[in-house]
């Protein structure tokens, strides 16, 4: 949410490319200086404004981030090792 890139993103809806929305939960972005700068030393998914979302409508960070590269046409990839995290993931338009 904080880097949409929207003329790539408008570029390949216009070529019908499927764009895929690397690191779309924070993953290891939120280390490299330019994410340290736009989220002040923090990772995306504890960000307050997508904590906020997601108290206010009831899901989780992590609901809320794929929810949003997903409504942008986004191609998502959530990697977890825990099947609660899978099924949490998966459940995203309750």
């Amino acid at each position: 949410p904080l880097y949409p890139n929207n003329e790539l993103r408008d570029y390949c809806a216009q070529e019908g490319i499927i764009l895929q929305a690397y690191a779309a939960l924070g993953g290891q972005d939120g280390t490299k200086k330019k994410w340290q700068e736009l989220l002040d030393g923090k990772k995306l998914i504890t960000c307050p404004v997508v904590q906020d979302i997601a108290k206010d409508i009831g899901v989780s960070s992590a609901q809320v981030l794929l929810r949003y590269a997903l409504q942008r046409n986004c191609a998502i990839t959530p990697k977890t090792v825990s099947v609660e995290r899978m099924k949490e993931n998966s459940n995203i338009f309750h």
